[in-house]
């Protein structure tokens, strides 16, 4: 059996195979994200190489890859998943989307709302309940 996944993976490295949507599937079944998601990139499966950063806790790489390819993530669904299984982990990703460089990238009262649906809101420390604060509330209110 060894022998054989490294000659899958042998021929994946020379591209003798031909990546599609499907192969990713296989490869991912067997829990090889890395390797799933080289396929997914070659294979332009876009939804599937973000669920793969996903697994892979890669979140910067979300963001990145995304706007490389034009394709917009819903970043609340994703957020109310990751606060299910790593509440400090959506913390960290939900406070790079609310003050992304180009703008937040998922409204701040849609994050501060899956929290609170989640019963995750003692998870959500008071940098993050700060930053919620500033970019909600109005001028003078603001905290920073």
């Amino acid at each position: 059996m060894f022998g054989l996944v490294a000659l899958f993976f042998s021929r994946l490295k020379e591209e003798k195979l031909t990546c599609s949507e499907e192969l990713g599937d296989l490869v991912f079944q067997f829990n090889d994200a890395k390797m799933a998601l080289a396929i997914y990139l070659r294979a332009n499966a876009t939804a599937k190489v973000i669920n793969c950063f996903l697994q892979n806790g890669d979140y910067d790489n979300i963001v990145k890859y995304s706007a490389k390819v034009g394709y917009t993530p819903d970043y609340v669904f994703m957020l109310q998943n990751m606060v299910r299984q790593n509440a400090k982990a959506a913390e960290g990703f939900a406070k790079r989307l609310v003050t992304h460089e180009s703008g937040p990238l998922v409204d701040a009262n849609m994050v501060a709302e899956v929290f609170m649906q989640m019963n995750a809101l003692q998870e959500c420390t008071y940098k993050m309940s700060a930053t919620l604060c500033w970019c909600i509330l109005p001028g003078p209110w603001r905290v920073v």
